[in-house]
């Protein structure tokens, strides 16, 4: 009976990790969205002060430009904050020396809590990691 139980648990708790990396790959998909959706915002602003400022080249700079300069200035922070969520969501940094993937997440999928020890290092190139 233990046996069974056992095999039981075991199919409990893969379903259970299966289900948290689909939630974990829907949120990260979302994000990926907004990013999109930013990247196309500012492609547009950069094409409205295109227009714009051929439009009044002979005028000087017009007061448009700012509100769409501070429009890509948004957009492009929304993308900084979605790709930290991203990084959050899956749990990995980069080494800042070497770029490479680094969990910082505990062991333990379900809880999440960062850890901070002292001496970690990258295991790609050595490099000591900030706390």
């Amino acid at each position: 009976m233990a046996f069974l139980d056992n095999i039981k648990n075991k199919a409990l708790q893969a379903a259970q990790t299966a289900a948290d990396k689909t939630k974990v790959m829907m949120e990260v998909s979302n994000l990926n969205g907004i990013i999109d959706t930013e990247k196309k915002q500012i492609n547009s602003c950069f094409m409205k002060i295109g227009e714009i400022s051929y439009e009044n080249y002979p005028n000087g700079v017009a007061p448009q430009i700012e509100e769409l300069i501070e429009q890509i200035n948004t957009s492009k922070q929304k993308i900084v904050d979605c790709n930290e969520q991203i990084k959050k969501l899956k749990g990995s940094d980069k080494c800042e020396k070497c770029g490479a993937n680094l969990m910082i997440n505990c062991a333990n999928s379900r809880c999440g809590e960062s850890q901070f020890f002292e001496n970690i290092k990258c295991t790609a190139c050595g490099k000591k990691i900030k706390n």
